[in-house]
């Protein structure tokens, strides 16, 4: 399964060269003010892959539905206080 990827603190970009890592990117806005939106995703095939994913980065996560990509859910590396 694809998972959009984030982390609290925005720096998403440091796990690339550890994981496998894709771009997705998709046009948002309405016509005339469209503009591109890119992420990083994962693919993450087992309850067993979550977790070695989250001992090897050492952070909690929060899965949840991506606010941006309709289509995927996301995985937030919890690595930093927000409300």
């Amino acid at each position: 399964m694809t998972f959009v990827l984030s982390t609290t603190r925005g720096d998403v970009e440091k796990y690339v060269p550890l994981f496998n890592l894709k771009r997705k990117t998709v046009m948002r806005g309405q016509e005339g003010s469209r503009y591109e939106h890119s992420c990083w995703t994962i693919e993450v095939q087992t309850l067993e892959e979550l977790v070695e994913f989250s001992k090897k980065i050492e952070q909690e996560l929060i899965i949840s539905h991506s606010s941006i990509f309709d289509d995927l859910p996301e995985i937030e590396v919890y690595d930093d206080y927000r409300e």
